[in-house]
């Protein structure tokens, strides 16, 4: 029973500890505007997974970003967080990935989410299958946060979402919306 609950913390804590490799890797390959005029790089955890934040706490303290300190916030609803560089949001904030995306989004923020579900808002974002963990990028949002993207991004393993194929499917999702609508529309005359 010992070596089953040790097993089972130990790939609790080796799934935590490729999140938040795999969030200082994408932050190392990004460029922020006015980066030189940034004292230090501040991360916003919005998680509830206490390991995953004590993670991201003992990673900021042994490792600095790009030659700065790398600050470690935890989300708070009743605070106003400024001159955010990274937000990592899990599934367990889901909810409310969109609010914050929006205001955020004149902040020239990176948000690397985890398992989020709507491919057209995410930047980074996290997969789990089954055992693997992996991630795919939509680099059209991350380039309209005026953020550069290393070409080394890639080469950590992720993938590209094809965000020609996610405007046709919205595109045809607002057409039948609209045919629905038309069709409503002669019903009730």
């Amino acid at each position: 029973l010992f070596l089953i609950i040790t097993n089972l913390y130990s790939d609790e804590v080796n799934e935590e500890q490729i999140k938040v490799a795999y969030t200082y890797n994408f932050m190392k390959n990004i460029s922020w505007q006015n980066e030189a005029k940034i004292d230090k790089y501040r991360l916003l955890i919005v998680s509830k997974n206490d390991t995953l934040k004590n993670m991201f706490s003992m990673l900021a303290s042994r490792k600095q970003l790009k030659d700065k300190n790398l600050e470690i916030l935890i989300y708070d609803e009743k605070k106003s967080q400024k001159n955010i560089q990274a937000i990592y949001i899990d599934e367990s904030f889901s909810n409310i990935y969109e609010k914050l995306f929006f205001e955020y989004e004149k902040e020239n923020s990176l948000f690397i989410s985890d398992n989020y579900i709507d491919k057209k808002q995410v930047m980074i974002n996290l997969i789990e299958h089954e055992t693997k963990i992996s991630f795919e990028i939509n680099k059209a949002n991350i380039l309209n946060q005026t953020l550069g993207i290393s070409p080394n991004l890639i080469l950590l393993g992720g993938t590209e979402i094809d965000v020609a194929k996610l405007y046709k499917s919205s595109q045809d999702a607002l057409k039948e919306q609209k045919e629905r609508s038309e069709e409503h529309t002669s019903e009730l005359q």
